[in-house]
């Protein structure tokens, strides 16, 4: 059980800082579709305008970008999408049993398997005060028949650590903006993967 706070925790630290992915351009050949330079002898059999015909020079070998090792090349055609977790509202982007906060705007969200166990993750912003935001998660947690293993409440920093059954946990916690008065809100929500909702590598 603790290693899946501490896997939440992880969830909620990454999503809270790092929003977005620079894409990859591994393969890539920086030398593609150069355009010829000026300096550069014409292409065979042409002349230049202001000078005599020049020699026939030797064809350069074509480069050709590396192709993917067959280690990389499995990995991207055999891994199998991820399935939305069960308790996902997909409509919504929002766990069914705990809901984002509605005067918020969502800065990332993200969902896949970690050890077993479907996850969800996700992060809002709000310019609401504390009192509101933490009156909203606590009907929330109560309505939804969550256990509060832990909780810590002051104005700047908030955060509950939650269970249902043996299997679902989640983690909030909501802390102020250095420097602004707006609020960021993390959402770590795992389960147990249930039988038959795994996707299939047939």
């Amino acid at each position: 059980m603790k290693s899946v706070f501490l896997s939440l925790g992880l969830l909620a630290s990454l999503f809270a800082y790092a929003c977005g992915n620079k894409p990859s351009y591994g393969g890539a050949d920086p030398n593609a579709n150069r355009p010829r330079a000026q300096s550069e002898p014409p292409a065979e059999g042409t002349t230049n305008n202001n000078s005599t015909p020049q020699q026939p020079t030797q064809p350069s070998e074509p480069t050709v970008a590396t192709p993917p090792s067959g280690e990389q090349r499995t990995a991207q055609t055999s891994q199998p999408p991820f399935k939305a977790p069960w308790f996902l509202d997909t409509v919504k982007g929002e766990p069914k049993d705990l809901r984002n906060y509605p005067n918020a705007r969502r800065m990332s969200f993200s969902y896949g398997p970690i050890a077993g166990s479907d996850t969800v993750s996700l992060v809002l912003s709000t310019r609401d005060s504390m009192d509101k935001i933490t009156a909203f998660y606590e009907k929330e947690i109560k309505l939804n028949k969550w256990t509060v293993e832990d909780k810590t409440l002051d104005p700047e920093f908030s955060e509950w650590l939650l269970k249902k059954g043996e299997d679902e946990q989640a983690k909030l916690q909501v802390k102020k903006q250095q420097g602004k008065s707006d609020f960021i809100i993390v959402v770590a929500r795992a389960g147990k993967i249930q039988a038959g909702a795994a996707q299939s590598n047939d």
